[in-house]
């Protein structure tokens, strides 16, 4: 079985939205906005979208107890049935040098109309060797074009520096070693989700 481009990977890996799901609602949390996840071969990314679609999240299960005025409960009421039809964010990070599934979603939305188109890097030039895929994974591209039609796709890339960066952070504050495939999302989670007020 091939790492990333095979249906029963993709399978597997789509059951992690169900466990977000569950562990959000013991929280008290209906839904969450956005899902980060590094991209390599697509697998991971392609299960997520996947089980995006067989998710169901709460609508319409929810009310307000407060003392405002009926009519700011109704608009309170209103913006969380908005939110709750949105599609979650599905944020795919690569590493420069490996970042197969955005040069795939560049070349095939430049299509008129849009067609799946697999070009190949010509090298793999990152330190995160083990997200290192020359094609992304065709069943990985049509899922995420399937959702970036609904606005629910955002690819990020980012240098090897500022991965190496976040790993060093990460450690110094949890005391725990990060590996390189997990860089990429961990730097975006360190510079914008835990200090929002510092970078625009």
């Amino acid at each position: 079985i091939p790492p990333y481009d095979n249906p029963k990977i993709i399978v597997g890996h789509s059951s992690i939205v169900g466990e977000i799901k569950n562990q959000l609602l013991v929280e008290g949390v209906v839904k969450c906005d956005s899902i980060i996840c590094s991209v390599g071969g697509g697998g991971l990314v392609a299960g997520i979208v996947r089980g995006l679609r067989e998710t169901s999240w709460p609508e319409g299960k929810f009310s307000f107890r407060s003392p405002l005025h009926n009519t700011i409960a109704n608009s309170m009421h209103n913006a969380m049935s908005d939110f709750l039809s949105l599609p979650v964010t599905v944020i795919a990070c690569e590493t420069c040098g490996s970042a197969s599934l955005q040069a795939s979603l560049r070349e095939s939305w430049s299509y008129d109309p849009p067609q799946l188109s697999l070009p190949s890097l010509r090298s793999i030039n990152t330190i995160a060797t083990s997200l290192g895929s020359k094609v992304v994974s065709r069943d990985a591209l049509h899922l995420v074009m399937e959702h970036d039609k609904l606005g629910g796709v955002v690819s990020v890339v980012v240098e090897d520096e500022r991965t190496v960066s976040a790993i060093r952070e990460f450690a110094s504050e949890s005391t725990q070693i990060a590996c390189d495939s997990c860089s990429p999302r961990f730097t975006l989670l360190i510079r914008f989700v835990r200090r929002p007020r510092n970078h625009s």
